[in-house]
Parts: structure tokens; sequence; C-alpha cells
């Protein structure tokens, strides 16, 4: 990781989590989404062959029905944990929500094999790209 990021759960995001899943509410999800903008998250990568070479490229997820998300991860620890290949790639939230919003994702799965994990919403992305 970059500087003193040494891939643990940013501490606002942490706090956010506990008092989002102790109090789940609209008000306690909105606080998440605010300390989620203001922190970097972790997209994983995976080595992809192609005829000629290898290439590095983005998990994404894409629903039976046709949505497609981005996954990121909150920590070093969770994005292992889902897929202990995967490198991690670090982005600023509103970097990954200026993308999402480009590449017309439907969403962003942030944790997705944790206790923790929550589907931020296009509403959601909009407002972390305008922060």
């Amino acid at each position: 990781m970059v500087g003193e990021d040494f891939g643990q759960i940013p501490e606002a995001i942490q706090s956010a989590y506990a008092v989002w899943l102790e109090h789940p509410n609209e008000l306690t999800r909105q606080g998440l989404v605010v300390a989620i903008s203001q922190s970097r998250l972790l997209l994983p990568l995976r080595e992809q062959k192609t005829t000629a070479d290898k290439e590095m490229v983005q998990v994404t997820f894409t629903s039976r029905d046709g949505r497609r998300a981005i996954l990121a991860f909150t920590s070093l620890e969770s994005l292992t944990k889902f897929d202990p290949l995967a490198r991690p790639l670090v982005k600023t939230s509103k970097d990954l929500a200026l993308e999402a919003l480009e590449q017309n994702y439907d969403g962003i799965l942030l944790d997705i094999n944790d206790e923790h994990k929550i589907a931020l919403t296009l509403s959601d992305i909009a407002s972390i790209a305008t922060t």
C-alpha cells in the first residue's frame, strides 16, 4: 500500500460500519456512504491470459438479469478473503465512482464476503462522485 496505508480498513469506515450494523436505518447508512466517500478502496485485479500475453483485468460482477457492478474492498484482508490470487489496485472512492458512472455500471459491491457488505446504488455513486 501507499505511504502509511497497510491495507487495513480505514478507521472512519470501520466506525460507520459498526454504527450501521447496530442501528440499520437510512441515516446510519448515509453516514457509512459519507465515510466511504472520503476513503480509498481496493479493487481486485486478476491475471488474464490472452493469445500472446498476460494482462491484469479488473474483477466485476454481472447478475443474472444483466446488471453490472464493480467489486471493491475496504481492506486487503477482505480482498484476499474474496480472492487470494487477486492483486489490489488502490483508488479513491471518488475516482471509482466516476469510473462506475462513465462505464454505465449499475452499482458498486463493497466487501461482498464480509458481514458488513453493502451495495452502493447509483444514487450513492453519484453522491460520492460529486464530493
